[in-house]
């Protein structure tokens, strides 16, 4: 096949022309990046400064960071929520307005978790618009409390009943009308664990998880006591609670 001279200016102009999108790619990409990147490092000093404060249960000056007036402090970190120690754990950009810091905290009763602080830019002021707790829990004992939820829903009581120990009937009907009020297991959530180990008596009683899990409404709570000996799992009680 023969190629003429205009065949060759048209491929030398492709290829000009994606030479030429490919680095104006690569400038805006660096750029965004750049931009990101030192909004991102102007950011986590602050996030230290909000953790030294809830630590320090000074919550007017922990206020006065924030964005979203909705969020409870008080709620958040006294209590079974109180900072003991804290340090960073990660941090990204979603954009150059929006930053997450996630700090790895730990605090009583031996309840470690990792909290992601997300920082929105509002007129050249960086503020905190969520915070969002991850408690750290044995996934055997998740997946326990999250499987006795949809076995209820889906009419399974009998295998839901054997995911627990000395849970009388009486206890497991008023729980399971409770459930029987939602559809879908993705009704409940995670909203709150305190583990409870006990290593000086290690194998010999079991160590506890209180997981408290609660209706997307908020209507109701339910306290779940995992317990663990050895290799062992399972609910050892099943509350429902008022408030949290």
């Amino acid at each position: 096949m023969l190629y003429d001279d205009n065949d060759n200016v048209k491929v030398y102009k492709n290829f000009f022309f994606t030479v030429v999108v490919v680095l104006l790619v690569s400038v805006i990409y660096y750029f965004i990046n750049m931009g990101s990147d030192t909004a991102v490092q102007n950011v986590r000093p602050k996030a230290l400064e909000f953790m030294y404060y809830v630590q320090n249960n000074n919550f007017d000056l922990a206020r006065k960071m924030l964005l979203n007036d909705s969020i409870d402090l008080k709620k958040m970190f006294t209590g079974d929520g109180i900072v003991l120690s804290y340090k960073e754990a990660g941090f990204g950009a979603d954009s150059k307005t929006d930053i997450w810091i996630n700090m790895f905290v730990n605090g009583l009763p031996a309840e470690n978790r990792n909290i992601n602080i997300n920082f929105k830019k509002v007129n050249d002021k960086w503020l905190i618009n969520n915070i969002v707790t991850d408690y750290h829990i044995n996934r055997i004992d998740k997946l326990n409390v999250l499987l006795f939820i949809d076995k209820i829903i889906s009419g399974n009581y009998n295998s839901a009943h054997k995911l627990t120990r000395n849970i009388d009937d009486a206890r497991m009907y008023k729980i399971k009308d409770v459930i029987d009020n939602y559809r879908n297991s993705t009704d409940w959530v995670i909203i709150k664990a305190e583990n409870m180990p006990a290593p000086h008596l290690k194998n010999k009683i079991p160590e506890e998880t209180k997981i408290f899990i609660q209706s997307a409404d908020k209507k109701y709570t339910l306290q779940f006591i995992c317990k663990k000996l050895k290799k062992e799992h399972w609910i050892g009680d099943i509350r429902i609670i008022d408030s949290i």
